[in-house]
């Protein structure tokens, strides 16, 4: 038992907004079915619909659980201050987005890995680790 790896409490925020593709976001909902597999997270994961409002925020067992609603403007900082108001508080929060945004997220007290579809190719801020997401067809 002293040899297994503690399981994060991870939370996954989806891009809602306008720029982001029906194929974006049916990317980001597969990636969430990879984030369940890989982790194997029975607890599920905290999953979040943003886009300059938290649309839905709710625990998923599995991808075919999340709505993705939203379609506005792009803020993803609300659901990032979102999380942190959440208890127990997230360990890592994973953001699946294009990259269009503000990152004004402040100091959370987790760690954000980014995962970014699309051609993206601006500046990222200092310690989000990212890691890019090939669109499929």
């Amino acid at each position: 038992p002293t040899m297994r790896r503690p399981v994060p409490n991870a939370a996954v925020l989806i891009d809602t907004s306008g720029s982001m593709s029906d194929g974006m976001i049916a990317q980001c909902i597969a990636e969430v079915g990879g984030v369940l597999r890989a982790t194997g997270l029975s607890d599920g994961v905290t999953v979040l619909a943003v886009d300059a409002a938290v649309h839905s925020c709710k625990k998923v067992f599995s991808k075919s659980q999340i709505t993705p609603l939203g379609g506005g403007g792009t803020d993803l900082g609300v659901g990032i201050r979102h999380l942190e108001k959440q208890r127990p508080l997230p360990n890592v929060c994973i953001i699946l987005t294009d990259g269009y945004d503000s990152f004004d997220y402040g100091n959370p007290p987790f760690k954000i890995v980014m995962g970014l579809i699309g051609d993206y190719s601006g500046n990222i801020p200092e310690g989000i680790k990212v890691v890019r997401i090939d669109l499929k067809d």
